[in-house]
């Protein structure tokens, strides 16, 4: 059927398309709501970046959110997007997916009920004649947009399913754990720059050992001190040399700057010391 890039007049029509479009929105809304509590309430071991990863969900829906609401509101009117009718649906989806306590799960079964909804309306616009070539562009983005969040899902709760971890790995998992197991495979006296410098003073008169002693210092994890001077510090938190990703521009930015500053500090502090 030949798509129309306008919308119909006919009070059947708006009524039709507001509730179409209505049920879609208050999917939305509801699954932004389940995102950011799981933001929120995310803990144990795989904190950081799980926290990190639901932020990031729930602030792409909120764009498709508002990019839908302003389409009802200029297809069929802006009374359409009340919360009278959007509160009765929003609950009905949050009260069916409450009862999923695991956040990868509620968030696989809310994405799975968003992708059968988005199949039905489209074809029951497509089939009433009203589709337009933007809504059309809108529904096929938003389906495609969230199979990729599928995917993450699953790709998410599958390792921890299925693959068996040991209590090594576990407690390893944890940026603040790694962080001691990394000063701990250094060998090194010290990470701490001062104190460093403390050492080699004592030791000057054993120079064989100023080049041992200088390596294990240079595979040595920074201190929370200097993690917390970085760039970027404040927006990561004090472990921001863990997070390996960020759809932010501005963070990924600082990411990188993180990366160099941990190398140039050390070769800083060599020069100083020799």
């Amino acid at each position: 059927m030949k798509r129309r890039s306008y919308i119909t007049s006919k009070q059947e029509d708006l009524e039709f398309l507001s509730l179409s479009l209505n049920e879609i929105l208050a999917c939305l809304r509801a699954q932004y709501l389940s995102y950011q509590t799981s933001h929120w309430q995310v803990s144990g071991s795989h904190f950081f970046q799980e926290h990190l990863l639901f932020e990031r969900l729930y602030s792409s829906v909120s764009t498709e959110i508002d990019v839908l609401a302003e389409k009802i509101a200029g297809l069929v009117g802006s009374e359409e997007v009340s919360l009278q009718n959007q509160i009765p649906l929003m609950a009905e989806y949050l009260g069916k997916w409450a009862s999923i306590p695991d956040h990868f799960r509620r968030g696989l079964t809310s994405e799975e009920d968003l992708q059968k909804l988005l199949r039905a309306v489209y074809d029951d616009i497509t089939e009433s004649g009203l589709m337009t070539l933007g809504l059309d562009d809108y529904l096929m983005a938003t389906a495609n947009s969230h199979e990729a969040t599928i995917y993450l899902l699953q790709q998410t709760i599958n390792p921890r399913t299925v693959n068996a971890s040991s209590a090594s790995d576990l407690f390893f998992a944890d940026p603040r754990k790694v962080e001691v197991q990394e000063f701990a495979n250094s060998n090194a006296v010290s990470n701490d720059p001062s104190t460093f410098e403390n050492t080699l003073e004592e030791d000057r008169g054993h120079d064989s050992s100023l080049s041992v002693e200088w390596d294990e210092f240079e595979e040595s994890p920074d201190t929370p001190e200097e993690i917390l001077e970085m760039p970027g510090a404040t927006e990561l938190s004090t472990l921001n040399r863990y997070v390996v990703d960020s759809e932010d521009p501005d963070l990924d930015a600082a990411i990188k700057m993180n990366e160099k500053r941990a190398a140039i500090r050390k070769v800083l502090f060599k020069a100083r010391i020799r």
